[in-house]
């Protein structure tokens, strides 16, 4: 009969110990894991109740239902907008030959080009311009290309 065990025996078990103690640890960080993912869900849970909630609580129920007639009309607006039109290549031309002397970057005619599809008169232009630009600039554009902007409403 032994009391003591050998050094090799001793060696095993050491490893043994080694490995249960590392699948532990393994498992705990798997475990607390879940548990954050899970707490996170549920956090996003209740935000997401709350502006439920919140966007309903001031909400009158008459409002929240919508008759026939009013997607109607909805559907009649939406028709009646018009399409956009994309600028023709010849005002684009133009409208850079026109500026050449300003020495806009480039990223800057983009700007000008989207002013004078969207504005339906030329007020609309001269303040799309000065909002995109500073005022001394927009309307030193305005000026250069408000004859170009008639022709093309035409």
């Amino acid at each position: 009969m032994r009391t003591s065990k050998s050094p090799r025996e001793k060696r095993e078990k050491r490893k043994k110990q080694r490995k249960e103690k590392k699948r532990e640890k393994r498992e705990e960080k798997q475990r607390k894991k879940e548990e954050t993912e899970e707490r996170g869900k549920e956090e996003e849970n209740r935000e997401k109740t709350k502006k439920k909630k919140k966007k309903s609580d001031h909400v009158p129920k008459e409002s929240k239902k919508e008759t026939k007639e009013v997607k109607e009309t909805k559907e009649i607006v939406e028709k009646k907008k018009p399409e956009k039109k994309k600028l023709p290549e010849a005002i684009r031309k133009k409208i850079r030959t026109e500026l050449k002397d300003e020495k806009l970057p480039a990223g800057k005619y983009t700007s000008i080009y989207k002013a004078v599809e969207e504005s339906e008169n030329k007020l609309a232009l001269n303040n799309a311009l000065v909002k995109t630009f500073d005022t001394t600039i927009g309307s030193k554009i305005y000026n250069h290309i408000k004859k170009i902007y008639e022709d093309y409403q035409r």
